[in-house]
């Protein structure tokens, strides 16, 4: 059983370790030139957060504003109901402690610690696509669904008793 563990965290960091040299090796320019504004589709996401910052107030923040709440752009003058960026969203509908309780269910299904050690794996697998989903909306749909189910069902997994 040791012997599972080290090798799920022997593959986790391998891939954490391929994922930095990628990063490396692209350079810190091209890393830097993501999140430009000068690239539209980053534009548009920092324009939809500065939206959300100059119309928040206190009670909007800590409680939301609920699932059908909208934003106004200041930059493009557009109100939307939903915008690209996950965590913005779930800020903006159900308040911080909200979304800190409901990203903190998609990422800890299991209330083992020991449960994340042994599939580490999977854990920077899903985090790294946490990551990814949290300025795009991928996190909440069919695709960011069955991400999530597949692993909720690594983590709570559990070898079946003979």
């Amino acid at each position: 059983m040791l012997q599972a563990v080290r090798g799920s965290v022997s593959k986790a960091l391998f891939m954490l370790c391929y994922l930095l040299i990628i990063i490396y090796l692209n350079g810190a320019f091209e890393v830097a030139e993501l999140l430009s504004n000068s690239e539209f589709s980053n534009l548009v996401k920092i324009t939809w957060i500065q939206s959300y910052l100059a119309q928040c107030n206190v009670e909007s923040v800590f409680f939301g504003g609920g699932l059908g709440v909208k934003l106004q752009n200041l930059l493009f003058g557009i109100t939307a109901i939903q915008t690209e960026v996950t965590l913005l969203e779930s800020v903006r509908m159900f308040g911080i402690f909200f979304a800190v309780i409901l990203f903190g269910a998609v990422l800890m299904p299991s209330i083992n610690l020991a449960d994340y050690r042994k599939k580490s794996f999977s854990v920077v697998v899903f985090f790294i696509y946490l990551m990814f989903s949290l300025t795009n909306p991928v996190l909440f749909n069919g695709i960011g669904a069955l991400v999530a189910i597949w692993y909720w069902v690594e983590i709570c997994d559990k070898p079946a008793v003979r």
